[in-house]
C-alpha cells in the first residue's frame, strides 16, 4: 500500500506541475471567460501549480491571482471580495488558499486537483453551488487524467456526480467539445441563447 500512495503522489505532482496542465487550465478558463461564465475558481494542490496556472490564465489576457498559504487571511479576504464584486474574473486556489472561501456568485469551477474523497470532492463543488441573486446554475469542469491511478480517481468522482439527481454531467475530450457543451447545454439552460 505504501508504494501505491508514493506512486500516486509522484504522478500527481508530475501531472499538476506540467506545462501542459497549466496551458490546459488557461485554455479552459479562457473559454469560460469568452462565454461570460465568470467568476471562475480553479482548484489545484500545490503552490507551484497555483502560480503556473494563474500565469497561464494571465497570458490569455484574463486577470487572475494565485491564492495559497503564502497569502495571509486579510489579503485573501480582499481577493475574495474582488471576486464577489466582479473586479477579478479568475482565482486559482490551493487547499489552504480555499479556507474561509465563500463566494456565492461563483459561476464556474475548474477542478484540476483530482482526488476521490467522498467528502472533499462534494465540499469543493459546494463552493460553486451557493445561491446568489440571478444565479441559475454552476458549471464544474473536472479535468480527468489519463494515468491509471489518476484515472481511477476520476472514475470515483464520476460515480459521485452521477449520484446527484440535479447534476447534469457531460464529457468533453477537448476544448472544442467544452465549447459545444457550453453552447448547447449551459447557455441554453441559463437562457443566454
Amino acid at each position: 500500500r505504501g508504494r501505491g500512495v508514493k506512486r500516486y503522489m509522484e504522478v500527481r505532482k508530475c501531472v499538476e506541475l506540467s506545462d501542459e496542465r497549466a496551458q490546459l487550465i488557461g485554455d479552459i478558463v479562457s473559454a469560460l471567460h469568452e462565454y461570460g461564465l465568470t467568476p471562475v475558481m480553479v482548484t489545484v494542490n500545490m503552490k507551484k501549480a497555483c502560480h503556473k496556472a494563474s500565469n497561464a490564465i494571465r497570458a490569455r489576457g484574463i486577470y487572475s491571482l494565485c491564492v495559497s498559504s503564502e497569502i495571509n487571511e486579510r489579503t485573501r479576504s480582499v481577493i475574495f471580495n474582488a471576486v464577489r464584486q466582479g473586479r477579478l474574473s479568475a482565482i486559482v486556489v490551493t487547499p489552504l488558499g480555499r479556507e474561509g472561501l465563500d463566494i456565492s456568485n461563483l459561476i464556474s469551477l475548474v477542478m484540476a486537483n483530482g482526488g476521490k474523497s467522498v467528502v472533499g470532492v462534494p465540499q469543493t463543488i459546494g463552493r460553486s453551488l451557493r445561491s446568489a441573486p440571478g444565479k441559475k446554475f454552476a458549471l464544474v469542469v473536472d479535468i480527468d487524467d489519463t494515468d491509471d491511478v489518476l484515472k481511477q480517481h476520476g472514475s470515483v468522482r464520476r460515480r459521485l456526480y452521477s449520484a446527484e439527481p440535479l447534476w447534469h454531467v457531460e464529457a468533453a475530450e477537448s476544448i472544442s467539445d467544452l465549447r459545444l457543451i457550453i453552447e448547447n447545454v449551459v447557455l441554453k439552460y441559463a437562457g443566454k441563447i
